[in-house]
């Protein structure tokens, strides 16, 4: 099973390898994420982990959304996503980090980009404007 996280990207940096080449490296935070709800192929038909990330102030949450995360304990977030379960003994409330990865291990990674629809050039490139 794949293991999942959810985060941010933060910027860009570079690391110099030992022969001298300059690697483009992207910094991301990743978690902590905390298991919101926990799906069975019982109840839900499949199987799959819902985590929250970022937490939120409580007045910036609905209330029916606000009940939902006081009734488990857990106080709001941000961001939610579901994942494949990969791990079985994962519960509600149970904190996830990046330690789940082995050290270099290889990720795959998926994002989402801010989607600004059909731009011009000042709005897509920054230009000045004739300033």
């Amino acid at each position: 099973m794949k293991k999942a996280l959810i985060g941010r990207k933060i910027g860009m940096s570079q690391y110099i390898a030992e022969d001298g080449t300059m690697v483009p490296v992207t910094v991301c935070e990743l978690g902590p994420c905390v298991v919101v709800q926990k799906k069975t192929p019982e109840k839900d038909g499949y199987s799959a982990l819902k985590l929250g990330f970022k937490e939120i102030k409580e007045r910036k949450v609905t209330r029916p959304i606000l009940g939902d995360f006081k009734k488990k304990n857990i106080s709001p977030r941000r961001v939610m996503g579901e994942v494949e379960v990969f791990d079985d003994s994962l519960d509600v409330g149970s904190v996830l980090t990046c330690e789940i990865f082995a050290e270099n291990q290889v990720v795959n990674v998926t994002g989402l980009t801010k989607g600004k629809g059909f731009a011009g050039v000042i709005k897509r490139h920054g230009f000045g404007g004739g300033r």
